[in-house]
């Protein structure tokens, strides 16, 4: 009898520590199974889908081969430049920009249009100086939603003084992809 009190009592030891570790064993592999799905997933989180965004970006209508891709942010909207556009002269080079604010924050853009929600797309003629790390923008369109041309601002044939270029900002970016050999550091 006394061994049968043992065996029992090594049983539920035994039952209990097993118990134990499997417990411990899924507690410590939860971290790496939640970091693990926020890899794989594809769906923004609830807090950061913005519907008007996501629904904008559907209604975009380029030409994959001829508009590239160059910076997508909530905030100012997604950037493309027009690669059959690029000309070069020495160390300029002039190259078409659309930006497709979003459509819940186009007062960043009221400077180019008062009425800034009716802003569906603006195109910017950007001259880039790649040796100097300086651009400016001798035209810029701003067109509606149904294609119309709200505003046109233009300084062609005008002087306009180049701006430096802020490092980090939309502009350096397409800077880095279009003057190609020409990126050097600045001094």
């Amino acid at each position: 009898m006394d061994m049968d009190y043992r065996h029992t009592g090594l049983r539920h030891f035994l039952v209990r520590l097993s118990l134990g570790l499997s417990l411990l064993a899924a507690l410590s592999a939860a971290p790496v199974r939640a970091a693990e799905s926020g890899i794989i997933q594809a769906e923004p989180d609830a807090d950061q889908y913005d519907m008007y965004y996501d629904a904008m970006l559907r209604s975009i209508e380029l030409d994959k081969s001829r508009w590239k891709s160059f910076s997508r942010s909530m905030e100012s909207g997604p950037w493309f430049y027009d690669t059959q556009s690029l000309k070069r002269d020495g160390h300029r080079l002039t190259v078409l920009v659309t930006v497709f604010p979003h459509p819940k924050k186009t007062e960043l853009y009221s400077p180019v249009y008062h009425e800034h929600t009716k802003i569906r797309k603006i195109v910017f003629a950007t001259e880039i100086d790649c040796s100097k790390h300086t651009y400016r923008q001798p035209l810029i369109s701003v067109y509606g939603y149904y294609s119309e041309l709200l505003a046109e601002h233009s300084s062609v044939g005008k002087k306009q003084d180049f701006s430096a270029i802020t490092p980090g900002t939309t502009t350096d970016t397409l800077r880095t992809l279009v003057c190609g050999s020409d990126r050097k550091k600045r001094p």
